[in-house]
């Protein structure tokens, strides 16, 4: 029986796209619970069907540090502060993007494919930042920030840090091919993603985007640079720029008025989480081995009287890595780390050698990149954006487990 893939012909292949499209498009997306658990939902069965039939290959990349995350976590039940919390957040952010990651691999067979994803990607990132717009159009602008469709301007920040990659792989993709006017048209996407970070007055997320950008252009290599190239990287580096420094002037005049009040005390001094960083990191030293449980709110759990005696209004560590240290101890940190550090060396193995998937490969590189980054001063690494990072990161290492020259019926 001939073997299936996203862009089969068969009426199953026609199911997952048409799934996958669902599920991509509405992802990030709030007020979609529903319909993206049933895209979910369909996704599995046909997978496990098409598996049924042999028409789908086994093997599942990663599958060490997967276990050993996965493990970690559930051991983490024997000492939870709350085990059914804790239980479903396992379900929901391990259980839920182990399965996307190996449904993704499953099905996604050759570059065409990855290229298929992106599409779908950019087409929901086009409502998102269309939904950005339309709460500017609504609410206005404050200096707290505007976010796509009351999605919160935290995870606005972390659903563009993990699309501009792929977009911008999709416009290079495109001009490669000859067709300037969709390489035009996502780089025009790219650019009203940035508009809508600025909106987000979110400051971290500069940073992020900016080593993002950095691991990309270092992936090109020597051989990319022309001086056309040069002077297009060089002003979209003018771009960049130009929107920080209009972001920080407007957050530096918001501020002012406070520090004059207080002027002894600066504006990072002022920031609530470098005491909180110190105290979690001093919790974790004191019980390295276990913690909370998983999930964000385990710290809450624990610490109850943190915020009444501290006055701070957080209720997690505002770190990805050091609220792993919290919910799980250091066994925690690490195999949350070997997980991320095995990515990346297989997306960098991609990348070295499949010539015909290095736009994808660097996309996944600088995603990797920009959404560590992002949230080492906030934890947004859960649910449907952890979920929509290891989607896109399965599509890259399903395509590349086939050769290069194999094409899929």
């Amino acid at each position: 029986m001939p073997s299936v893939s996203l862009l089969g012909h068969d009426a199953l292949s026609r199911a997952v796209l048409a799934a996958t499209a669902i599920y991509i498009f509405v992802l990030p997306l709030s007020g979609t619970t529903a319909m993206r658990s049933l895209a979910f939902a369909v996704l599995v069965v046909l997978t496990l069907v098409a598996m049924a039939r042999r028409r789908l290959s086994h093997g599942l990349p990663l599958a060490l540090p997967w276990l050993a995350y996965a493990l970690v976590s559930m051991a983490s039940l024997i000492y939870a502060a709350d085990a059914d919390y804790s239980f479903g957040e396992i379900k929901a952010e391990v259980g839920y993007g182990l399965l996307i990651f190996a449904v993704t691999i499953a099905w996604v067979r050759r570059e065409a494919e990855v290229a298929t994803i992106a599409w779908l990607l950019a087409a929901g990132n086009l409502a998102f930042a269309v939904g950005s717009l339309f709460n500017l159009a609504t609410a206005g602008f404050n200096n707290s920030g505007v976010g796509a469709w009351n999605t919160g301007v935290g995870a606005t920040s972390t659903v563009i840090i993990s699309a501009v990659p792929w977009l911008v792989a999709l416009a290079a993709r495109s001009y490669g091919r000859g067709l300037r006017a969709l390489a035009a048209g996502f780089s025009l996407l790219v650019v009203a993603n940035l508009g809508v970070l600025f909106l987000t007055m979110n400051r971290q997320s500069w940073l992020a985007l900016g080593v993002s950008s950095l691991v990309g252009l270092i992936c090109l290599g020597r051989g990319f640079w022309s001086p056309k190239r040069f002077a297009l990287v060089a002003g979209a580096g003018l771009l960049f720029v130009a929107l920080v420094a209009t972001q920080l002037s407007i957050r530096h005049q918001s501020m002012a008025a406070p520090l004059v009040e207080n002027a002894n005390t600066s504006a990072v001094q002022r920031d609530v989480r470098w005491d909180l960083w110190r105290f979690s990191v001093e919790r974790i030293v004191e019980q390295p081995i276990s913690g909370g449980g998983f999930g964000r709110a385990s710290f809450n759990l624990l610490y109850r009287d943190y915020h009444l005696s501290t006055g701070s209004p957080l209720w997690h560590a505002h770190n990805m890595v050091i609220n792993k240290g919290i919910q799980m101890g250091i066994p925690g940190i690490l195999a949350f780390l070997a997980l991320w550090v095995a990515m990346a060396h297989a997306a960098r193995r991609v990348l070295c050698t499949r010539p015909d998937l290095k736009a994808w490969a660097i996309a996944c590189l600088a995603m990797l990149a920009g959404v560590f980054v992002r949230n080492m001063t906030d934890d947004f690494f859960i649910r449907d954006h952890a979920l929509m990072f290891w989607l896109l990161c399965g599509a890259l290492l399903g395509a590349a487990r086939e050769p290069a020259t194999r094409e899929v019926k």
